[in-house]
């Protein structure tokens, strides 16, 4: 997904890129009757991309695919309606003006950047802790193969030689001064700072919170109740920000359905006793209804909560 390099919130980006590779023959089964735009089809499919195979896990090159790169304007002075292109790399296969003047991309992003149209997951700030844990198992191994094994060091002019052997007994015979025994090497000094940095990643992730018991025997219900509803301050952020994403899912649902599903299709939605009010549903204003998301079931907390409040 491109975004408009100039655009410094999403609000501002003037229009929206998204990049897919789709296979060749469906392409030219859909535009089969159009010369011009099957040559455009065949050019870009020329070209070889390097795309990564979820069923492998690994990056191969496409066979049998072509990029396709859908563009969304936004409604603005050159596109009172707002405008999208669904073009290959040779020219475009078709475009116009976006129903009911909507834009069809819905974003929400999980931290924001002043600057930048995009937005970062939790997963960059975890980026410089999972670096340092791979280079430290990575010095561990390093260590146990090039210093693992425990090494004899002999004086010079001395000597080691097999001796005899005796119910299962090897010996050893030394001629000279006493052979030293180095210990090998298994990592053990990098085994503390990457048990460090794996703490401290858990920490910013709020681990321990998330699997820690919330109850204890003999604590106090009311104290265990209150730092249950602190905690669940940490974890507001993800909860809003997809509550967000839902409630403009359905709205931008509500708004396409309103325009182009028909009677029959919204039957099985809706049930036939509520057939008759399809009409004023069509004729509804946006400004009528106010969409709210509710939880599904009460969590633990919830239901203790109200448990103390009743005994009490």
């Amino acid at each position: 997904l491109l975004t408009d390099p100039e655009a410094r919130s999403w609000e501002e980006a003037r229009w929206v890129c998204y990049r897919k590779m789709l296979p060749v023959k469906d392409l030219e089964k859909q535009f089969a009757a159009d010369e011009e735009k099957l040559t455009k089809i065949t050019a870009s499919a020329e070209e070889t991309y390097k795309i990564f195979d979820t069923g492998s896990s690994s990056y191969g090159a496409s066979k049998g695919l072509v990029m396709v790169m859908e563009f969304y304007f936004r409604p603005c002075a050159d596109y009172p309606k707002g405008h999208y292109f669904i073009t290959t790399k040779a020219g475009i296969l078709h475009d116009g003006e976006l129903p009911l003047g909507l834009f069809p991309i819905i974003y929400v992003g999980f931290d924001e950047a002043s600057t930048s149209a995009r937005s970062y997951s939790i997963i960059k700030q975890l980026r410089p802790y999972q670096a340092e844990i791979n280079r430290s198992a990575s010095k561990i191994a390093e260590h146990q193969i090039s210093l693992g094994d425990d090494k004899v060091l002999l004086m010079n002019g001395s000597s080691l030689s097999p001796g005899g052997t005796t119910h299962g007994v090897k010996a050893i015979q030394v001629t000279g001064s006493e052979p030293k025994i180095m210990a090998g090497r298994s990592g053990e000094q990098y085994v503390g700072y990457m048990a460090g940095q794996i703490s401290e990643m858990y920490a910013i992730t709020n681990v321990a919170e998330d699997s820690q018991e919330k109850m204890t025997n003999g604590a106090d219900s009311y104290a265990m109740l209150f730092r249950s509803a602190a905690e669940k301050k940490q974890f507001v952020l993800y909860t809003d920000k997809f509550q967000e994403f839902e409630s403009e899912i359905c709205d931008a649902s509500l708004r396409y359905a309103k325009a182009f599903y028909k009677d029959e299709m919204m039957i099985p939605i809706i049930g036939r006793k509520e057939f008759v009010n399809i009409a004023e549903f069509r004729d509804s204003d946006d400004l009528s209804y106010q969409i709210k998301i509710e939880a599904q079931s009460e969590d633990l907390e919830s239901r203790f909560g109200k448990q103390l409040a009743l005994n009490h």
